[in-house]
């Protein structure tokens, strides 16, 4: 298994698409920090943009924000069809006679899901970076929880009223501990990210398109946002476990709640990969 891995590793970094993953993931979190900072027309001050802001509106905390839409399609470009291509190509019996065909299979859904883990954590040091170096590390002085309409309009503007400020996922956390804060929304990005990329390099099983498992995520996603819209059931939405719960709360209610949530999608693939290590001893066999 060890040896897929690494496999998949260095075919993965030296290609041109997990390089794309990462440039397309640092454009569109700093896009998103830049529409909600608007540099050209605010000074970066405390008050109106900072570090720990800026970290959590790119994620889903701003609702122009890309990431909960994009995420299937920069967490799967790694790698997510690598098993479909090689099963498509026959290049699988190589490893399958060197490792057998359970390490084999174990060891691509591994390797998949370190080569996006790797790829989005990059992307998302590279804009932490940049915050951390073009804005200001504090939060600003919290006024009240409870909006004030009667405070002198020179006093509201020189403070913030908590609850409207920043995230609505647990304020009082995020005053708290704004840098764990940070931390636990880019955990759950890598996890959600590495979740849907996992469902493309299962689906290289059956499907050996590669097109068709890169798509995979996307249609997971787009399918569980019209279904559970339809049954009104719209907590249980993939765009708001993204990122949106930050800027719209339903019914999410933790950051465990969070966690499992994006469990369930990582077991199918992994259930799918022990089903088809037991049951089915596949030798590879090309189709073109």
């Amino acid at each position: 298994m060890g040896h897929v891995v690494r496999a998949e590793w260095m075919r993965g970094i030296r290609s041109w698409r997990f390089w794309v993953a990462v440039a397309a993931t640092v454009g569109l979190l700093l896009l998103t920090a830049v529409q909600y900072a608007q540099p050209w027309y605010h000074p970066p001050t405390p008050r109106l943009v900072n570090f720990f802001t800026a970290s959590e509106m790119p994620l889903g905390g701003w609702l122009t924000a890309l990431w909960p839409v994009l995420i299937p399609v920069v967490a799967a470009l790694p790698g997510g069809d690598s098993l479909a291509i090689d099963r498509r190509r026959g290049l699988d019996a190589v490893a399958i006679t060197r490792v057998g065909w359970t390490r084999y299979l174990w060891g691509k859904l591994a390797g998949g899901a370190l080569l996006t883990l790797v790829a989005m954590g990059i992307a998302i040091g590279v804009v932490e970076a940049v915050f951390a170096a073009t804005l200001p590390l504090a939060l600003p002085r919290l006024l009240s929880w409870v909006p004030n309409l009667s405070l002198p309009y020179r006093v509201k503007i020189s403070g913030v009223y908590g609850v409207s400020y920043a995230t609505q996922f647990h304020p009082h956390f995020f005053w708290a501990a704004p840098g764990l804060f940070v931390i636990l929304v880019v955990l759950v990005a890598l996890w959600a990210a590495v979740s849907l990329a996992s469902l493309s390099t299962a689906a290289g099983i059956w499907v050996r398109q590669p097109l068709l498992t890169l798509a995979v995520p996307m249609m997971v996603l787009i399918v569980g946002d019209v279904v559970s819209q339809a049954l009104w059931r719209s907590y249980w939405v993939p765009s708001v476990y993204a990122g949106q719960y930050l800027s719209w709360v339903p019914s999410v209610g933790s950051w465990a709640a969070l966690a499992l949530y994006w469990a369930i999608p990582a077991a199918v693939p992994v259930l799918a990969i022990a089903w088809m290590a037991v049951r089915r001893k596949e030798w590879p066999r090309s189709v073109g």
